[in-house]
């Protein structure tokens, strides 16, 4: 069939819409350039569709000349469907369905739903003269009965039906004239408070109200509040045209077409075009990107019924037009202009490239131009990362995106969101953040605004949105407005969040000529500020570590240095002279300057003795580990081209290794005056773990750990007084500051051995024996401490100062030092290996506000700098999560021997070397750092990126929790989110996986709750006292395997070594011939496993960690444990 329509007709309606006097002249223009908005397109669109004719938006506005759309009208044949005849045979007063967008705004009124609880709603405020009450009120009625929408009723079935009279035909009056001031200003305040945050009785009928609030004689405010249930931004301004008509002109009737919104709805079901646009948004929702992920300060799960705050910005009429001319020439409109720049501030303020828009539409059928009644369909918008720098070039492709989503809007972007919480049912709210735009004609008249006022103040809330950004035309301009809901957010970040966009706007009107170049979203000098203001770059000593150290052997000569857990002891006279006896042996063996030497030796002051005397020859010390494998020692010795090690004899047989026996010192001379060491040489090299299973060594100069060392002993008030226990192992870089942040200064530290290195009540005799004033490690090591110190009722009074670093720091730590440590200060740290010990701190005060994850990262330290860093290198926002950088004199020289992985990790910016941690961490807005986790902590589950830190201390906020490790567990190609937990009483019953479960669902989404659990009597740890997250997650396979193949233990022996298995496996049971080391046993938990089978008294000799070679199983190991008991000696491999 021909196309129901004429060249003229056409030209007709492209002139009405466009609001032109019909000339030959429409006839050759560009009709984007001409200001045809996105939206007068949909209505010609639209009006095309109602003569019969479907024609996609996209294809008119690519295309925007009447002659190509007049080719395109004669392409397309009259749509069968599209002329049947409609039924009108129902009558207003019978029930009809709810559209989609309808039922999406009643669902979101149940206060069961996340984020519910509220009305679609939206309110205004009116400044007026005198007003005639009478007149006003009589004109509300005539106004309820001529547009039947505002007589809807909604009923508990999910239906609405038409009243024959309004819920209220009257408007309330509130006559505040005899009142003083200060109660005018406390009763609008009241009514505003009630009124923009109203939910109206929907389900009585009561879908709209206005309010007339009397000043003054000649001062009043006119207050209109409506349920968007029954109408969309057009039909506001058509209530408000037909209310200043019908106010001034009692006698106005209005003719109004026979359109039913319930036989649109029907009619738009039927076309064959839905079936094909259905399936498009079937196969492609499933791909679609999640909400911009934007920092909250709790999870909006637990907001009860959310309230909206609005911020406004009006740009000035002219402002617009040259933005519309800007865009026009670009072949891209204004509304485009103002998305693209919300979606490149959406980026930066959540580093994340792609993510889901929720666009409101406004397509009314060409024949419901004068009808009140909600057209509004919702438009979900997928924004993927575009390579394209430059803003038009974003600014097109986002546009060229949102006309494809548009060609398929006929399925609802409500449906497609049904869609998406089938596919993902844990997740709550799929599309937040709105656009929405209605800039066509201004929302009041002038003889509105003539009879009631201009606009003193408006407001809008909808359920399951986070941001409202709004667009609508006033007299004075085009009104940008952000309704949020304030309390999720971090405090300042919504407001920093507008600040950004009103200046992207400003640079957009401004400077059309660089719409090539990238939008700038965040002024360099935010960031200049936030540098010049917290980091700080100031060269304080220039020393070398062990300078100080031997100056004490002069100044403090009979001052106790060293305190071995033996009892011995060496003063700073005696270990400086053993040193230099030691550096003359090395010296005659040929280590000299810039060489890297080896340490391989057990705990104790051998140790700090051969540290010394390295560092005197001006060579580089690199810590091995007594329990390191051969494999990965032959690998150190390699990548840092060792030549040396100062050991007490090694079995190993290591090429090119001069292998130098400690103890041969005796024989030996002080080294005479030797060269002055240059502070920039290398001081250390500690090796970590790499992610490609490679060790790494990172080399560190004197001049960076003594800056680190200096200030934090500044800080911390560290003295010749003051004493430590050492704790952490040489080849941790803790131990730098408890040699030579103690030793430098002239205090004593106290070592432990190797047989105590784990035993926490070995280290409470220590620290109340020598009266300990500082304290370094990781938090759980302090939190061992502290548990013995409670559990034998002790209070550790002389600790002073306690420094934690290289985890977590719960957020139940501080108050629980201050009970058992009632003197002491804690000060967190943090930074990287790379950084030189440290490169951050915070004290510590209590209490510790509750909505705290952890303790702060706090401050840089002196010489020292940080960055937050997105995907692309760009500094962070406030609040908004990146990778942390250090920067500054800590930065270390890079990875010995292996240039590829330094250059990688090790870059220049602004002149300033910087360290990339692979930490995540973002920026206060008062300066603070706040540690967010490793990368490789944040983890993809079920397609939500989620960091397991924030699972724990939701699960630590339980009662009668101790600690926590989240982890995922994988197994048989399939993924589940598992917690590890520690009771603080072992045996409650009261905790169960259910209580658990009630107590964090108040501050996680569903997605992110574990769907199981593991107790345990202690978190799993690495070498380090770190927690072991690998270790943990091979638990909970373990256990099943365990548990499929389980042989229970037998006999007394048995038992007893299965129930100190779960002890210090943290299981719940074990098979009798499961190994130990498959069973997640290492070195360390052997020696924890052989402390406990001698405090149990299961055998009557003595038990090294060795028998486990041997005996690795519960029943071998039993075996063993009776022929010990029997006095049968035994023949055993090393360890």
């Amino acid at each position: 069939m021909k196309s129901e329509i004429t060249y003229a007709e056409l030209c007709q309606i492209i002139a009405e819409i466009g609001e032109y006097s019909y000339t030959a002249d429409i006839e050759n223009i560009n009709l984007i350039e001409a200001g045809f908005e996105s939206l007068k397109v949909m209505l010609i669109s639209s009006e095309l569709k109602r003569r019969g004719i479907n024609v996609r938006v996209s294809e008119l506005l690519k295309k925007p000349y009447l002659a190509e759309w007049w080719k395109i009208i004669k392409m397309q044949s009259v749509s069968a469907e599209s002329k049947k005849e409609v039924d009108r045979s129902r009558t207003e007063t019978m029930e009809f369905p709810l559209t989609d967008v309808q039922h999406a705004y009643w669902v979101g009124r149940n206060p069961d739903q996340v984020m519910g609880g509220i009305s679609c709603y939206l309110y205004f405020e009116f400044e007026c003269g005198e007003i005639d009450r009478q007149r006003l009120s009589k004109a509300w009625e005539n106004v309820q009965y001529l547009h039947s929408s505002l007589r809807t009723k909604f009923l508990e079935s999910g239906t609405q039906v038409i009243q024959d009279k309004p819920y209220n035909s009257s408007i309330i009056i509130y006559d505040l004239q005899q009142l003083d001031e200060t109660e005018k200003k406390e009763k609008m305040e009241a009514v505003r408070n009630e009124y923009s945050h109203k939910v109206l009785a929907v389900e009585r009928g009561e879908v709209a109200v206005l309010i007339l609030s009397v000043i003054g004689k000649n001062k009043t405010i006119l207050h209109f509040g409506i349920d968007l249930l029954v109408a969309d931004l057009k039909s506001i301004k058509i209530i408000f045209s037909d209310l200043e008509k019908l106010y001034n002109d009692c006698s106005f009737e209005k003719t109004q077409s026979p359109f039913s919104l319930e036989e649109h709805m029907k009619h738009k079901e039927n076309e064959d075009a839905y079936r094909k646009v259905a399936a498009y948004w079937k196969e492609h929702f499933a791909t679609l990107p999640e909400a911009p992920e934007l920092p909250l300060k709790r999870a909006y799960q637990s907001v009860k019924k959310p309230v909206f705050k609005r911020r406004n910005f009006m740009l000035e009429k002219a402002d617009w037009d040259r933005l519309a001319a800007s865009a026009a020439k670009n072949q891209v409109t204004p509304a485009m202009i103002l998305l693209t720049i919300y979606t490149q501030i959406l980026e930066r303020y959540s580093n994340q490239s792609d993510f889901l828009m929720n666009i409101p539409l406004f397509n009314r059928p060409s024949e419901a131009e004068d009808k009140v009644a909600d057209f509004t369909n919702i438009l979900l918008l997928p924004v993927k990362g575009i390579e394209e720098r430059g803003f038009i070039s974003k600014t097109k492709r986002i546009q060229e995106a949102f006309l494809e989503s548009l060609d398929y809007s006929a399925y609802s972007g409500v449906k497609v969101i049904r869609d998406i919480l089938r596919s993902r049912p844990t997740q709550k709210l799929v599309a937040p953040i709105v656009f929405s735009c209605d800039c066509m004609e201004p929302i009041i008249t002038d003889g509105f605004a003539g009879s009631f006022g201009k606009l003193k103040y408006i407001s809008s809330q909808t359920p399951q949105v986070l941001i409202d950004f709004q667009v609508m035309r006033f007299p004075e301009g085009i009104l940008l407005s952000w309704d949020t809901v304030e309390d999720v957010f971090p405090k300042g970040f919504i407001e920093d969040m507008f600040s950004a966009y009103i200046e992207c706007l400003r640079w957009t009107i401004s400077n059309p000529d660089k719409w090539g170049e990238e939008l700038p979203v965040i002024s360099e000098t935010k960031f200049a500020e936030r540098y010049s203001g917290i980091n700080t770059i100031g060269v304080k000593q220039n020393l070398c570590l062990h300078e100080l150290v031997f100056r004490n052997a002069t100044d403090r000569s009979s001052k106790t240095a060293v305190i071995e857990g033996t009892g011995r002891t060496l003063t700073y006279y005696e270990l400086c002279k053993e040193a230099k006896k030691l550096a003359r042996l090395l010296q005659l063996e040929g280590v000299g300057p810039g060489d890297k030497v080896a340490v391989r030796l057990p705990r104790g002051a051998e140790q700090i003795i051969s540290v010394l005397s390295i560092l005197l020859l001006g060579a580089c010390y690199v810590p091995i580990g007594m329990n390191q494998p051969d494999k990965r020692i032959e690998k150190i010795v390699k990548r840092a081209d060792i030549r040396y090690m100062v050991s007490h004899g090694c079995h190993l047989r290591l090429n090119r290794v001069n292998i130098i026996d400690v103890n041969d010192r005796a024989k030996r001379e002080e080294i005479s005056a030797n060269e002055p060491v240059n502070p920039s040489s290398s001081a250390y090299v500690i090796f970590t773990s790499g992610t490609t299973g490679e060790p790494k060594g990172v080399e560190i100069s004197h001049f960076s750990a003594m800056n680190t060392i200096c200030d934090v002993n500044k800080k911390c008030d560290i003295s010749e007084k003051d004493s430590l226990l050492a704790v952490s192992s040489l080849e941790f870089d803790l131990s730098v500051y408890d040699i030579f942040g103690i030793l430098g200064t002239g205090g004593t530290i106290v070592l432990l051995d190797e047989a105590s290195k784990t035993d926490a009540a070995q280290w409470l005799d220590l620290v109340t024996r020598y009266h300990i004033t500082c304290w370094n490690s990781v938090p759980f090591l302090l939190r061992m401490l502290l548990e013995q110190a409670q559990a034998e009722e002790m209070k550790l009074q002389s600790l002073k100062t306690v420094l934690l670093s290289g985890d977590w720091i719960g957020t139940d730590l501080p108050a629980k030092l201050a009970d058992v440590a009632p003197n002491s200060e804690l000060t967190a740290l943090g930074g990287a290996t790379e950084g030189s010990i440290w490169s951050n701190y915070y004290q510590v005060k209590l209490p510790v506000p509750k909505e705290w994850v952890s303790i702060p990262y706090g401050t840089p330290l002196d010489g020292q700098l940080y960055r937050v860093v997105d995907q692309r290198g760009r500094d962070c926002p406030d609040w908004v999560p990146g990778e942390l950088w250090i920067g500054g004199i800590g930065v270390a020289k890079g990875y010995v021997g292996d240039e590829t992985t330094t250059n990688n990790k090790f870059v220049s910016f602004k002149n300033i070397r910087w360290y990339k941690t692979g930490d995540m961490g973002r920026f206060w807005n008062d300066g603070t750092i706040e540690f967010l986790g490793r990368k490789d902590t944040q983890v993809k589950f079920r397609g939500y990126r989620i960091e397991l830190g924030e699972i724990e201390a939701a699960i630590n906020r339980a009662e009668g929790i101790k600690s926590s490790v989240a982890c995922i567990v994988s197994e048989g190609g399939s993924q589940k989110l598992c917690a590890f937990i520690v009771k603080n009483d072992p045996d409650s019953e009261l905790i169960q996986d259910e209580t658990i479960n009630q107590s964090i669902s108040s501050y996680l989404p569903l997605y992110m709750v574990p769907s199981e659990y593991q107790y345990g009597k202690s978190i799993p740890l690495s070498a380090n006292g770190k927690v072991d997250r690998k270790m943990v997650a091979e638990l909970f396979f373990k256990e099943r395997q365990a548990v499929a193949g389980y042989e229970k233990p037998q006999g007394a022996i048995e038992e007893e070594l299965e129930r100190l298995w779960i002890e210090v496996l943290g299981s719940t049971k074990y098979s009798r011939d499961i190994s130990f080391f498959k069973a997640g046993g290492d070195s360390l938990k052997a020696i924890m496993l052989i402390d406990k089978i001698k405090k149990s008294h299961l055998v009557n000799g003595d038990l090294g960690t060795a028998i486990l070679v041997n005996a690795p199983t519960i029943r071998e190991l039993a075996s063993q444990i009776q022929m010990i008991n029997q006095g049968a000696e035994l023949t055993i491999d090393t360890i």
